[in-house]
């Protein structure tokens, strides 16, 4: 709808193809930050993190079909455009960066998602339907508990892999694990 107001549309000298690969791309980032495809995601960032480590240089490639038997296979399954993995790799890490964030400002937002997912739960428990993971007040009170697993399943075996492409990121790794200490100080 913003898109249809012309002072809004960003994307209106792109040519069609241009247009189409941008919206493409939109859509798999935003998707990429949904935490069911957090696994494969991981493991193809891990593939792609050894890559890069052995041939000790960022190269992109984006995989197109070929005659050539040894140029008909992507470097990592199901990763057609690495360019655009990493787009959605980069979006997902932002998604899931709390922890790397400076501790009282960390602690302020596990306390928001956690008192959000508490309500998801109670909606769901009074439309009698099933109570989502870690959604359920009962039995998810220990809020350490639940910051531990995140950081130690989802955010730092993550951020790891992406530190094997850019060390760079030291900063946020320092986070995590100042992060982690805390809440394994309250457990």
């Amino acid at each position: 709808q913003i898109l249809r107001i012309p002072e809004n549309n960003f994307l209106e000298n792109l040519t069609i193809n241009e247009y189409k690969y941008v919206r493409d791309s939109l859509i798999e980032m935003v998707l990429g930050t949904d935490l069911c495809f957090h696994q494969k995601q991981l493991k193809k960032l891990q593939q792609f993190a050894n890559i890069i480590t052995r041939q000790n240089q960022l190269d992109f490639q984006i995989f197109t079909p070929s005659d050539d038997p040894i140029q008909s296979i992507p470097r990592i399954r199901g990763v057609l455009n690495e360019k655009r993995f990493l787009m959605e790799v980069a979006l997902h890490l932002s998604d899931i960066s709390n922890p790397t964030k400076k501790l009282s400002v960390s602690i302020e937002w596990s306390k928001r998602i956690t008192q959000e997912f508490f309500d998801q739960g109670d909606q769901e428990k009074s439309l009698n339907l099933p109570i989502s993971p870690g959604c359920d007040r009962e039995k998810n009170a220990n809020m350490a508990k639940q910051s531990l697993a995140f950081i130690d399943f989802i955010v730092s075996p993550m951020y790891n892999a992406y530190y094997m492409i850019d060390k760079n990121i030291d900063t946020f790794i320092q986070g995590i694990k100042k992060t982690r200490t805390h809440w394994q100080s309250q457990m």
